[in-house]
């Protein structure tokens, strides 16, 4: 499991930009703890930003019915 973890840590360091070399040996290093603590951000960063998407949608919406 946390081999798994730690696989898609690098993969999205490496989707974010940071360099092949970097991404692995910080995914070597990350522990557990770091990645719970990840897992807990990106999922209340992934709510706040459905929220403003949300908002923003139902923003276009009222300008597109004026």
């Amino acid at each position: 499991m946390i081999d798994t973890l730690k696989q898609s840590y690098k993969e999205q360091l490496i989707k974010a930009g940071v360099e092949p070399q970097k991404a692995v040996k910080a995914a070597e290093k990350i522990t557990r703890e770091e990645l719970n603590l990840i897992g807990e951000i990106w999922t209340d960063w992934a709510n706040a930003a459905r929220r403003i998407e949300l908002a923003s949608r139902a923003v276009g919406l009222a300008e597109m019915t004026q």
